[in-house]
C-alpha cells in the first residue's frame, strides 16, 4: 500500500519499495535495486549520498536497505584515511533526520575520528534514534586499528533512555552508570579492562527480559581489576527468568567462577554457558564436572582458550552434551603465569 501510494505521487521510493519486495524472492533484481538507488540518489539520500561508503579503508557500504528505507547503518570515520569527512555524530544526525532513516533497525559504530570516545555519538543516539532502532554495536573495529582496552567508548548511561533497544554490543573501555533497561534482551560487554564498578553495575542491572549476557573481565595488567566478589551479586540473582545464555569470559579468576557457579540459582536455567578466553585450570573444570547436576538444562559449554589438559577436556565432553574446547593454552602453566586471552 505504501509503495502504491508513493508511486501514485511520483516519488521514487514507491518503486524502490516494490523492487525490494520482489527482490526478497528474486535475488536477480538486486542489480535493478542498486540502479534505482543510484538514479534517484537526490530524492532517496540527499546529503547521505556523500556517505554511502564507510569512511575507512574497507570500501564497504554504509547502508543496507530494506523495503525502501535504510535498515542497517555502519558508520566509521578513521581520521588516518578520511581527512575532512564529517564526524560520525554529524553523519548519524543526517541519517536520523532523513526520511530514509526513519525505519533504521540496526546501527554499528566503528572508529570516531582518531582516539576520540563515542560520547557525542551516544548522545546523538539517545536524543534522536528512531523508535525502530533495536540493535546497537559500539566499537566495531579490527585489531589493527585499536587496542581494546585503550579504545574509550565512553559513558553508556544515556542509552538507557532508548526504550526500543533489544540488543547492545560494546567493544572497548566504557562506563555504565545506573544500568536499567526493561526491554533489553541481549547484552555483550567485550573489554580487556572491566573495572570493579563496571562489573558490579552489570551484576545488579535491572534487566527483566535479558536472554543473553556476555561479560569479558579482562587482564589486571591492563585495568581489568574486577574480582569474584564483583560477580557474586550476579550469580545470586533470581530475577532474570529469561536468561538462557551466560558468558563469564576472559577472566583472570576463572577457577573461582567455576566454583561459585555450581551454587548459583542461575545454573539450573542456563542452556549455554561460555567460560572461554580465561585462566581456567583443570581444578576449575573438575568443579563443573563434579557438580554437573547443577546444570540440568545446559546444552553447550564453551571452555575454549583456557588452560586445560586433554584428559580434563575429555571428562567435560563425557559430562555435558556439547563442549567447545578449541585453542587451549598450555595446561601445565603455573597459576601466576596464566593470563586471560584479551587484555591490551
Amino acid at each position: 500500500m505504501l509503495a502504491d501510494w508513493l508511486h501514485d505521487r511520483g516519488h521514487p521510493r514507491g518503486e524502490l519499495v516494490a523492487l525490494q519486495l520482489r527482490a526478497e524472492s528474486d535475488p536477480t533484481l538486486e542489480a535493478a535495486v542498486k540502479a534505482h538507488l543510484a538514479a534517484h540518489a537526490t530524492a532517496l539520500l540527499g546529503p547521505l549520498a556523500l556517505h554511502t561508503k564507510i569512511h575507512d579503508t574497507s570500501d564497504h557500504d554504509a547502508f543496507t536497505w530494506r523495503r525502501g528505507f535504510i535498515d542497517h547503518a555502519h558508520l566509521s570515520n578513521d581520521d588516518y584515511n578520511a581527512k575532512g569527512v564529517p564526524s560520525v555524530a554529524e553523519i548519524l544526525g543526517l541519517v536520523f533526520a532523513h526520511p530514509s532513516g526513519r525505519r533504521l533497525t540496526r546501527l554499528v559504530i566503528g572508529i570516531n575520528g582518531d582516539y576520540d570516545p563515542l560520547d557525542n555519538v551516544i548522545d546523538a543516539i539517545a536524543a534522536g534514534a528512531p523508535p525502530s532502532l533495536s540493535s546497537l554495536f559500539l566499537g566495531d573495529y579490527v585489531e589493527e586499528q585499536r587496542m581494546i582496552s585503550s579504545y574509550e567508548i565512553g559513558n553508556l548511561a544515556p542509552l538507557w533512555r532508548v526504550a526500543s533497544l533489544r540488543e547492545l554490543v560494546v567493544h572497548g573501555a566504557f562506563e555504565l552508570g545506573a544500568f536499567d533497561h526493561p526491554q533489553l534482551e541481549t547484552a555483550k560487554f567485550e573489554t580487556g579492562a572491566l573495572s570493579p564498578a563496571g562489573a558490579q553495575a552489570i551484576a545488579t542491572a535491572k534487566l527483566p527480559r535479558l536472554r543473553h549476557l556476555d561479560i569479558w573481565y579482562g587482564d589486571p595488567n591492563y585495568g581489568g581489576d574486577a574480582t569474584i566478589a564483583d560477580v557474586r551479586p550476579l550469580l545470586a540473582r533470581t530475577d532474570l527468568p529469561e536468561l538462557a545464555h551466560l558468558g563469564l569470559m576472559d577472566a583472570a579468576f576463572a577457577d573461582e567462577i567455576c566454583r561459585e557457579l555450581v551454587g548459583s540459582p542461575l545454573a539450573a536455567q542456563l542452556r549455554e554457558l561460555d567460560l572461554s578466553l580465561g585462566t581456567m585450570s583443570d581444578a576449575g573444570a573438575e568443579a563443573l564436572v563434579a557438580n554437573a547436576s547443577a546444570f540440568p538444562n545446559l546444552v553447550t559449554l564453551d571452555v575454549s582458550s583456557n588452560y586445560l589438559g586433554n584428559d580434563t577436556i575429555a571428562s567435560l565432553a563425557r559430562t555435558f552434551p556439547k563442549v567447545i574446547a578449541g585453542d587451549h593454552k598450555d595446561g601445565d602453566e603455573d597459576e601466576d603465569d596464566r593470563y586471560p586471552s584479551v587484555g591490551e
